[in-house]
C-alpha cells in the first residue's frame, strides 16, 4: 500500500465512490432502511473522492503533453458527449410529460417529474444546458441544483491548467493548495451570508479537494515511505474526532464551519482511499469496481435522473424502488458508454 496505489487503483476507487454515491441518493430518497445503509449517508464524500482522483488524472495528463487546446478538447470529449445524450433522452421524457400533462390534466406526479428532469422553457436554459449547465452558477432556480456536478467538473478543467502552471513542485502545490483553501473559506462566508450555501457553494466549495490531486501527483512522483503512515494515521484520527465529536451533524459552530467547506472530508479521503486498496486484491471486487468505474460518469448522470423519477412516481419506494434503480441504471448506463464512444468518435473529439 503506497501512493502508487491512487494511480494503480483510480478505476476501482471511482467505482468504490459512484457505489456509495448511489447508495447515498437512495438512502435520502426512500424509507427503505438497513443498519449498512448508515455509512450511505456520507455518500456525498464518494463525490470528493472524484475530485480528488479528477485533479490527480489530469496532473499526469498535463505535465505528460502540456499543450492547452489538446488538453481541453480531451478533456471536455470525456463528458459533453455523453451529456448531450443524456439531455437529449431526457429532454424528450419531459417534453412527453409536459403534453401528457397539458392534455389529460394530471398534474402531480407527471408535471413534477417534468420539472426534475429540468425541463428548459426558454432559449437561454437550453444554451446553458447543451453548453455544459453553466445557468446553475447564475440562477438560484432549485431545479438546477442536482445539475451541479457537469458544469462544476467543467469549470475545474478550465481552472486546471492555471493551478498546473504555478503548481509545478510538491512544494508550489502545497501553495497552490493553501490558496485554494483560503479562497474556499471566502467563498464560504460570501454564499453563507446570503443563504445560498446549499445550492451553488456545492461547487466552490471542492477547489481544495480537487486542488489536493495536485498535491497527490507530486507526492508520488517523489514518494516517501512516510507519506502514506502520515495519510492514514490523519484520516484515521479524523473519522475518530469526527465519531466523538458528531462533526457531520454540527448545525453551529467549529463543526458547522468544518462541514461548510467540506473541512474533515478534505482529511479524510487521501487515508480512506488507501485503506480500501487491500480491497481490491479480492478478484471479484476488482471486477465489479472496475466495471462500475469504467462507467462512473454515464451511471451517476443517468442515476441521479432516475432518482428523481422514482422519488415523483413512487413517494415512499423502498427496498423494490432501490432495486429497480440499480437494475435499470447500470446497463443503461453501459449502453450509454458504448453509444457516447460512437458519437466521440463520430465528431472526432478524440
Amino acid at each position: 500500500m503506497t501512493l502508487q496505489s491512487f494511480s494503480k487503483y483510480k478505476t476501482q476507487l471511482m467505482g468504490m465512490a459512484i457505489l456509495w454515491v448511489m447508495m447515498y441518493h437512495c438512502c435520502k430518497a426512500t424509507c427503505f432502511k438497513l443498519p449498512v445503509l448508515n455509512i450511505a449517508r456520507f455518500g456525498f464524500t464518494g463525490v470528493d473522492i472524484f475530485f480528488v482522483l479528477s485533479g490527480m488524472g489530469l496532473s499526469y495528463a498535463w505535465f505528460k503533453a502540456p499543450e492547452l487546446m489538446r488538453f481541453l478538447k480531451r478533456r471536455f470529449a470525456r463528458i459533453m458527449p455523453t451529456y448531450w445524450i443524456v439531455l437529449v433522452l431526457f429532454h424528450m421524457v419531459a417534453f412527453a410529460a409536459d403534453y401528457v400533462c397539458s392534455n389529460t390534466g394530471r398534474t402531480h406526479i407527471i408535471e413534477a417529474a417534468g420539472v426534475y428532469l429540468a425541463y428548459p422553457h426558454t432559449l437561454l436554459q437550453y444554451l446553458s444546458y447543451y453548453l455544459g449547465g453553466f445557468g446553475f452558477f447564475f440562477t438560484p432556480d432549485r431545479s438546477y441544483w442536482f445539475e451541479w456536478y457537469v458544469p462544476t467538473q467543467l469549470l475545474f478543467y478550465l481552472l486546471f491548467p492555471l493551478i498546473a502552471f504555478y503548481a509545478t513542485s510538491l512544494r508550489k502545490s502545497l501553495v497552490a493548495l493553501a490558496v485554494a483553501i483560503v479562497v474556499n473559506m471566502g467563498f464560504a462566508y460570501w454564499y453563507h451570508a446570503a443563504g445560498d450555501e446549499g445550492l451553488r457553494y456545492l461547487c466552490f466549495s471542492r477547489l481544495p479537494i480537487f486542488t489536493l490531486g495536485v498535491v497527490l501527483y507530486h507526492a508520488i512522483r517523489n514518494e516517501k515511505k512516510w507519506y502514506t503512515i502520515a495519510l492514514v494515521v490523519v484520516s484515521v484520527v479524523t473519522m475518530i474526532a469526527c465519531v466523538a465529536f458528531k462533526l457531520p451533524a454540527s448545525k453551529e459552530g467549529f463543526g458547522a464551519f468544518m462541514n461548510l467547506v467540506c473541512g474533515y472530508r478534505f482529511f479524510i479521503i487521501p487515508g480512506l482511499c488507501l485503506m480500501l486498496v487491500p480491497l481490491f486484491k479480492f478478484k471479484v471486487i476488482d471486477a465489479c469496481l472496475t466495471f462500475l468505474g469504467t462507467i462512473s460518469l454515464e451511471l451517476y448522470l443517468v442515476h441521479i435522473k432516475l432518482v428523481f423519477l422514482l422519488r415523483f412516481a413512487l413517494p415512499r419506494w423502498d427496498a423494490v424502488g432501490v432495486l429497480i434503480l440499480f437494475v435499470v441504471s447500470i446497463p443503461a448506463a453501459w449502453l450509454l458508454h458504448l453509444l457516447a464512444a460512437k458519437l466521440t468518435k463520430a465528431l472526432k473529439l478524440t
